[in-house]
């Protein structure tokens, strides 16, 4: 990625975008210096869905937002999975795999960076980091909760509460 943007390219870069804050900082750094675009491919913001939904929220119909919840489960197929899917420092496990796109739906639908997290992950004989629930608050006085898993059927929503009516959208 740096050397992309040291020639002066633009970057669309996968999730993770980094390992640890401080190769996240580096990547920041370069971008800066070379004056170049850099975002990370958040796939679910191009979902219809998420767009209708999004524009829905800005109009103010739900009312004052008060909570957001997700759940993410995936079948992974445990040992054929591909071997970083498997591994945390690799980039693997539900959280930084798929509970990412979670969080960047919620900043995006919201307008709201996440401030507060509290989480369990708990490993499995193929995974770690296999299922994870958590709490979080949000800058905006919202409070979330989410379940991921890669063990179970295949399951993803997001759903909104508002003081006059919620949301539920399912990307799949």
């Amino acid at each position: 990625a740096t050397d992309v943007m040291e020639a002066g390219l633009h970057l669309w870069v996968d999730k993770p975008l980094a390992m640890d804050e401080g190769q996240a900082g580096r990547l920041v750094e370069a971008a800066s210096n070379a004056g170049v675009t850099v975002m990370v491919g958040f796939n679910h913001r191009w979902h219809a869905g998420v767009e209708e939904g999004r524009a829905l929220v800005q109009s103010g119909r739900l009312g004052a937002l008060r909570a957001v919840r997700s759940v993410y489960t995936h079948a992974h197929n445990g040992p054929a999975a591909q071997p970083w899917h498997r591994r945390r420092d690799r980039g693997g496990g539900v959280i930084f795999n798929d509970a990412c796109h979670h969080f960047d739906l919620w900043r995006y639908l919201l307008g709201a960076e996440i401030s507060h997290v509290q989480a369990r992950a708990f490993d499995s004989k193929d995974f770690e980091d296999d299922t994870c629930s958590m709490t979080a608050e949000l800058d905006n006085g919202m409070v979330g909760s989410a379940l991921f898993s890669f063990s179970t059927r295949p399951h993803s929503e997001v759903e909104i509460f508002g003081e006059r009516g919620s949301l539920l959208i399912d990307p799949y």
